[in-house]
């Protein structure tokens, strides 16, 4: 009698094996898929950041362009404007510092972007958490058109403070306002400081010095 030759075992996966591979697919899926949501959180973030702080350095440029555009002394002489500065002699007649609560209001007379023998008035100001500019037409009459009259522009939102300081040669940084006998001196430099709110951090401050030649 013949003898019947064994089987070949057949190849192939057992369900266990199925599963298990299945298992490992799904985890290696999970891992991918939380690795990309946070490198895209990440770059979201960065991107955030980078936005603000873009603006941040706008506002703070646009801020510094304005003092440093200011009208020459002999145009105001003294002017209007140098009756509402923090002292007699602490700053330059086209620029002026009135305190505003907790907040500064800045007003400058500068040149204008275009057109030459005109003067433009602008004011910044902190209020309600924004940064805002007021910037109405130039003339080339006086008065000035007051910032007032026209809508003012947010620049900078989140906000919380806006303080200035002067540099008093011999002296060195001092907050405003001054006294009298501490404002007989003239400023060489100013230091604009922005408070901003960051997502459950604590403020920041952005500061920014301006001489005053």
């Amino acid at each position: 009698m013949a003898m019947t030759p064994p089987r070949a075992s057949q190849g192939g996966f057992t369900l266990v094996e199925v599963l298990v591979a299945l298992l490992l697919m799904a985890v290696l899926s999970l891992v991918s898929w939380r690795g990309l949501d946070s490198v895209t959180s990440i770059r979201e973030h960065l991107e955030r950041d980078g936005e603000r702080d873009e603006a941040i350095l706008r506002a703070l440029g646009q801020l510094e362009r304005d003092v440093r555009m200011r009208a020459p002394d002999h145009v105001l002489d003294g002017g209007a404007l140098a009756s509402a500065a923090v002292g007699p002699r602490l700053l330059p007649p086209a620029v002026a510092l009135a305190q505003a609560g907790q907040s500064w209001r800045l007003d400058v007379v500068r040149t204008p972007a275009e057109g030459e023998g005109a003067w433009q008035r602008v004011q910044w100001w902190q209020q309600d958490g924004v940064l805002r500019r007021a910037a109405p037409p130039a003339s080339d009459a006086y008065p000035l058109p007051d910032p007032e009259s026209v809508p003012s522009q947010p620049v900078l939102t989140g906000v919380t403070g806006f303080s200035v300081r002067a540099y008093i040669p011999g002296r060195g940084w001092m907050a405003l306002p001054l006294s009298a006998n501490q404002a007989a001196q003239a400023a060489s430099g100013l230091e604009f400081t922005l408070r901003l709110a960051a997502n459950g951090q604590p403020p920041q401050d952005y500061r920014r010095v301006v001489s005053l030649p």
